[in-house]
């Protein structure tokens, strides 16, 4: 899908947030492969505000 444009909206794996998970439940956390890759890039964010209708009109503008 290297052509498709998309957004994912999803729940952190327990790697994202990697020593306070450990501390917690004392005990190493497997940081899957994918994730580990994707923790090599460079990060890249658009700030938004938290009103719905920009969000949507951001959608509308950078991926239609």
């Amino acid at each position: 899908y290297s052509n498709t444009k998309g957004v994912i909206l999803e729940t952190a794996h327990p790697a994202k947030f990697l020593d306070e998970v450990e501390s917690i439940l004392n005990e190493k956390i497997e940081v899957p492969e994918r994730l580990a890759i994707l923790a090599e890039r460079e990060k890249r964010a658009i700030h938004l505000s938290n009103d719905f209708n920009g969000f949507k009109k951001w959608l509308m503008d950078n991926l239609a």
